[in-house]
């Protein structure tokens, strides 16, 4: 019997809440300082704040082939940069350049890569 092996893409967001602490930028829940190109980004994008979002859109194309030899039982994905990222403060969007997203996706590629990504068809029931 040959096991199915489903793609599919979806758009997601890496999203993480800072501020100013101190007079430096800090991770809001973790309480500890951002690296310092970071915090220069920020600062030229959004000079006026002092706290806020700081949003990464990716795109995660993969694939579903349960127990196969080649495929871990979850299947697998390539997350990518989609798009400019963007400082989220106060409804308001305020985007870093592409230089800025680039660093800022590979700055926090490791938790990109772990964050959850709802992968559930519109149309159907949730089949991954």
């Amino acid at each position: 019997m040959k096991t199915a092996t489903r793609t599919w893409t979806a758009d997601a967001e890496f999203s993480l809440e800072v501020n100013v602490a101190d007079g430096q930028w800090i991770e809001s829940h973790a309480e500890t300082p951002l690296p310092e190109a970071v915090a220069r980004a920020i600062q030229r994008a959004a000079p006026r704040e002092d706290w806020g979002e700081i949003v990464v859109p990716f795109t995660s194309d993969g694939y579903y082939a349960p127990q196969t030899y080649d495929s871990p039982e979850e299947g697998d994905d390539e997350r990518t940069q989609n798009g400019l990222a963007y400082f989220y403060v106060d409804r308001r969007k305020l985007y870093f350049t592409a230089a800025e997203s680039q660093m800022l996706f590979d700055e926090y590629e490791e938790r990109i890569q772990d964050a959850d990504v709802d992968t559930t068809p519109y149309d159907g029931p949730d089949e991954y």
